[in-house]
């Protein structure tokens, strides 16, 4: 059995997760450059939605 709480997840969707928290590591990194250059403190908080 794939899937569930046990199996992990499926292949597909490891992969896709997996680009999308590379993903987000580099859109965080980009805004706490931004942020840095723009002389603030960083970043507080993103959030991460994944379209089907």
């Amino acid at each position: 059995m794939s899937g569930g709480i046990s199996g992990g997840l499926p292949p597909v969707a490891a992969a896709r997760t997996a680009e999308a928290l590379a993903a987000r590591h580099a859109a965080l990194a980009r805004m706490t450059a931004e942020c840095t250059a723009l002389g603030g403190d960083g970043v507080v908080a993103a959030n991460l939605t994944m379209a089907p």
